[in-house]
């Protein structure tokens, strides 16, 4: 027989004897008129709601596409230190209407440098460039596609200067600014249907600003000078 706790036991003595046991069942649960008062508050939860989350994932495809190509900008400066070589960062159309970039390495000698013209042979994904004397791990291009960016019409990219996609870099690190012309920046603004009014903009503008020290930076393009969070001049 299953144990009495012993408050339950006192009681059960105290009854007289012949006495029923009432058991009390207290209703747990929701009426029909309950149910549909808490749905219709979601419903309305959530049609106010809508419009904010919709701009915080337009802004988040916007940050998104800036970080795939800063990503590669940095990756062509520190790797021409790492090596010691130079870099190149390339920008190619993809069929969404972004960029697909590679970066692409050369180990250049006073007899052979690695110029626009290619008297040095630079890598490919396949094959590495000229005077590389890591042959046993390579340095092969990297290729990253834009397959997995939002399409230009979600967030449009302007290059400045306009239609130039690439930068080469030294083994220091810096702009090859015998390359001309190079890329110095990549800005990118969502659909204007997030933005109606451009001067207080709900989705605002990323650009990703090269130096001539080959830093590349996330910075604001519509902050006034002087900002902390402006583009370098």
């Amino acid at each position: 027989m299953r144990a009495i706790e012993p408050a339950a036991a006192l009681i059960v003595a105290a009854r007289p004897a012949g006495t029923a046991v009432r058991t009390w069942r207290v209703a747990v649960g929701f009426t029909l008129i309950e149910l549909i008062i808490t749905i219709a508050i979601l419903g309305i939860l959530i049609v106010l709601a809508m419009p904010s989350l919709s701009t915080w994932v337009q802004g988040a495809r916007v940050n998104s596409i800036a970080d795939f190509y800063l990503d590669g900008l940095r990756m062509a400066r520190y790797g021409a230190l790492q090596k010691s070589g130079a870099s190149r960062f390339v920008l190619a159309a993809n069929a969404n209407g972004q960029y697909d970039w590679q970066v692409d390495w050369c180990f250049p000698t006073s007899t052979k440098p690695c110029d626009n013209g290619g008297i040095a042979r630079w890598s490919t994904t396949a094959v590495a460039g000229s005077g590389d004397s890591n042959t046993a791990n390579p340095s092969l291009s990297v290729f990253r596609s834009a397959d997995s960016q939002p399409t230009s019409a979600k967030v449009a990219m302007t290059l400045t200067p306009a239609a130039v996609l690439s930068v080469y870099f030294n083994s220091q690190g810096w702009v090859n600014t015998s390359v001309q012309p190079f890329l110095r920046s990549l800005r990118f603004d969502s659909d204007p249907s997030y933005n109606p009014n451009v001067l207080t903009p709900n989705v605002r503008p990323v650009s990703v600003a090269i130096n001539l020290s080959g830093m590349a930076e996330r910075c604001d393009p519509i902050v006034a000078t002087g900002d902390s969070r402006a583009c370098s001049p």
